[in-house]
């Protein structure tokens, strides 16, 4: 990413970058907030939603969907928000439109209501107009108060990574703490070509109470977890399930080389990790 560059050769508050996007930028904007999870101190965006799929309609009819948006009715869809979870310790500050059809309004408040559901910070602001009606200098408030006393995002203890949001889509295997290493490729599985060449999806939760990791997976046969004291207590002996079941405890060991990876792969993230397991689904 050009962050990354800018990031190497400048002298930058790595607590004060924002990311900004309207309509498909919005969406950009979000999709990679959710890969890169603790860049960001806040998420704003205008009249756009988080990456999204309509449950109801498959992705290759899309004349489907643009029937439903000329009549008006594209709203009343059901729609899925895949890593959704990933955006839950960034604060999104959001405008949306009040009559949009184009990016249903209806959608925008759906998104939002499941955010505040797993516990994310939402600013949502809905003004009077259409798609994109806004008037600049009303955006250009609403931009400035987003960046006002805005702490800098800190580590969700839940990840997604893979299906619809796959590697191929979105140029990483790896979303936060959680990487990919095998995955199968189960063609039938949907006429989505990006979840064809992803196989499959993976969730990891750290339960910091009962030092608990919980690895769920479906068409993924090997995942890397990368660790720090602030998902698990590294000293004491961790609990893994997987897809449900109980594989005893792990000892995540803290090692250099570990540090060293994070300080020279993930540095642009401002993120560190002192141990990494890997877990094989079977």
């Amino acid at each position: 990413m050009l962050l990354d560059r800018l990031l190497a050769d400048f002298n930058i508050d790595r607590t004060r970058i924002y990311i900004e996007g309207a309509g498909m930028g919005a969406e950009g904007a979000f999709r990679i907030a959710q890969l890169r999870p603790t860049t960001f101190a806040s998420v704003l965006v205008r009249d756009g939603l988080p990456p999204h799929y309509h449950t109801g309609i498959p992705f290759s009819d899309a004349a489907k969907v643009e029937e439903l948006r000329k009549a008006g009715t594209l709203g009343e869809q059901p729609l899925a928000f895949p890593r959704l979870c990933n955006l839950r310790c960034t604060p999104v500050h959001w405008l949306h439109a009040d009559q949009d059809t184009s990016t249903p309004t209806a959608h925008a408040r759906q998104a939002r209501d499941a955010l505040k559901a797993l516990g994310g910070e939402v600013v949502f602001t809905e003004y009077a107009g259409r798609h994109a009606s806004a008037l600049v200098p009303d955006f250009a408030r609403f931009l400035a108060a987003g960046l006002v006393a805005v702490k800098p995002a800190t580590r969700p203890a839940t990840a997604v990574q893979g299906s619809r949001e796959s590697d191929t889509w979105a140029g990483s295997q790896r979303c936060g703490w959680l990487q990919i290493v095998k995955q199968e490729l189960k063609g039938a599985q949907t006429d989505w070509p990006e979840l064809r060449q992803a196989g499959g999806t993976v969730q990891a939760v750290c339960e910091r109470e009962t030092n608990t990791l919980r690895v769920t997976a479906e068409g993924v046969s090997e995942v890397r977890i990368h660790l720090d004291d602030s998902l698990l207590y590294l000293d004491q002996p961790v609990k893994l399930v997987v897809n449900g079941k109980d594989r005893g405890t792990i000892a995540p060991v803290r090692r250099l080389d570990t540090i060293g990876e994070s300080a020279v792969r993930y540095a642009h993230s401002n993120e560190a990790w002192s141990a990494a397991v890997t877990v094989e689904i079977r």
